[in-house]
């Protein structure tokens, strides 16, 4: 196991895990469609910058990108957190997690947010977040995909 700060050259192995870990979320939280809206989103152009300009951390293992996510610097949140879905439940999202919140304590951050996919509250208050309030993220064509906002502090 190898967690390390992803690179720009990470974009396409990055986006590819966020496709299949969008695939691998139960019908039991979205209907597949909805997961399918998600999963064929295109990368979008500025990816690699996104991975220049915040904390993005992966989980490697042989060379393979098996997790990710970042620390959004501006929006002091939790974004792009995506776990292989045979490795759900083995430590990789909550050692990722760790990485990302300890890089937010170490900058002064007194806060994180983060907008929850349903099948992953249970998982984000096992790290120490609190509910804050249901939310929607809304798709190009109109659709949308009912979240959960979480937050935890730190002080």
């Amino acid at each position: 196991m190898k967690l390390r700060r992803a690179s720009a050259d990470d974009s396409d192995k990055l986006w590819e895990l966020r496709t299949k870990a969008i695939m691998g979320i139960p019908e039991t939280a979205y209907e597949k469609s909805a997961t399918e809206t998600w999963a064929q989103k295109l990368q979008f152009p500025t990816f690699k910058d996104v991975i220049r300009e915040n904390y993005y951390l992966v989980y490697e293992e042989e060379g393979q990108i098996l997790g990710g996510g970042f620390l959004d610097l501006k929006g002091r949140s939790i974004e792009a957190m995506y776990v292989m879905p045979w490795l759900q439940g083995k430590g990789v999202g909550k050692a990722i997690i760790k990485g990302l919140l300890a890089e937010a304590v170490r900058l002064g951050m007194d806060e994180v947010v983060l907008s929850s996919t349903l099948n992953a509250v249970s998982f984000y208050k096992s790290c120490g977040f609190f509910v804050l309030n249901p939310s929607k993220y809304r798709f190009e064509d109109g659709r949308e995909l009912d979240c959960i906002d979480m937050k935890i502090t730190f002080k």
